[in-house]
């Protein structure tokens, strides 16, 4: 049966339908295309992505439990939305836990190991710094969780990966919120994780967790003021 699912948005041939349909609808949602308080009509998306209304109520589920979406009693479903309270919480736990990522890539990495993450990370930023010359702020966002998303992910922990999705969402629309904003040139943007490459780098856990914590303190603090 055909859907709208495609390689981007990180659906497997094999994945259970309902799985690739919620795919679909988390990337069209961390790309902006879906805004916060969007109604996700079960029949609606069931006639667009040409699956059953149970396979997307299945997909939405899925993704009330990752915090994507809010499902309210005889009212329906909707894409979640960010309060400030729930910016806080976000912030704290992303402090939390990509510190501990940090952590554990300096302790349980050789040289070798965070050299060629520092490539890979150096990639990422030279993809910010390209779309800050645009004055891009889609494809810097875009830029920027996917170097966050590496860090988590190089640290090894299972765990870590699999919360990632539902840190990116609120981590996404806050950026796009505080970046143009506290950032009127992208460019800086961009800059403020050099730092952080040079810090993982060098292995110290100590200074690159005091910098990965102060990065994330900081957008916080302009997003509360």
């Amino acid at each position: 049966m055909p859907t709208m699912i495609d390689d981007k948005a990180g659906a497997l041939p094999n994945d259970p339908l309902w799985n690739q349909v919620a795919q679909r609808i988390r990337a069209e949602i961390l790309s902006g295309a879906l805004l916060p308080g969007t109604r996700l009509l079960e029949t609606a998306l069931a006639g667009k992505l040409v699956v059953s209304q149970a396979t997307v109520r299945a997909a939405l589920a899925s993704l009330a439990s990752e915090g994507l979406v809010t499902q309210l009693p005889r009212r329906g479903s909707y894409v979640a939305e960010i309060s400030i309270g729930d910016a806080k919480d976000v912030y704290e736990v992303r402090q939390r836990l990509e510190t501990m990522a940090v952590d554990t890539i300096c302790r349980r990495l050789d040289a070798e190991a965070r050299t060629e993450l520092a490539g890979e990370l150096e990639t990422h930023l030279a993809a910010m710094e390209r779309a800050a010359a645009l004055n891009d702020l889609d494809a810097l966002i875009e830029a920027d969780a996917r170097f966050h998303e590496r860090v988590w992910a190089a640290s090894g922990n299972s765990l870590l990966r699999r919360v990632w999705p539902m840190v990116e969402a609120s981590h996404r629309n806050l950026t796009r919120l505080t970046n143009p904003i506290y950032f009127g040139d992208l460019q800086q943007v961009a800059q403020t994780h050099r730092p952080l490459i040079q810090a993982l780098a060098a292995g110290d856990a100590d200074a690159a967790v005091e910098l990965f914590s102060e990065h994330i303190q900081q957008v916080w603090e302009r997003l509360e003021a």
